[in-house]
This record gives C-alpha cells, structure tokens and sequence, in this order.
C-alpha cells in the first residue's frame, strides 16, 4: 500500500479498492454481550 501511496494521488486511490465493511447483526451483538472475554482478551485502540 506504501508504494501505491507514494505514485498515486488521495483522488486516485479512492477509486483503486473498494471500502468493505461489516455490520453486526442483533444476534452477533447479543453473542459478544453474553461472552465479552472475547473481545477483553484483544488489544484496545486509544
């Protein structure tokens, strides 16, 4: 990603890849409430 940073401009690169993106269903939200030592044992963003 580096190299295509540094030949290509912000305009060009928008169009290169596309942003994919995940959602969490009620079901998946309710999974992590009920176990939340999976998300506790990775590392938190500031």
């Amino acid at each position: 990603m580096r190299l295509a940073q540094e030949h290509l401009s912000p305009a060009q690169l928008k169009d290169a890849a596309t942003v994919r993106s995940y959602i969490l269903t009620a079901i998946g939200w309710n999974l992590l409430d009920a176990h939340p030592e999976v998300v506790d044992k990775h590392p938190k963003k500031d």
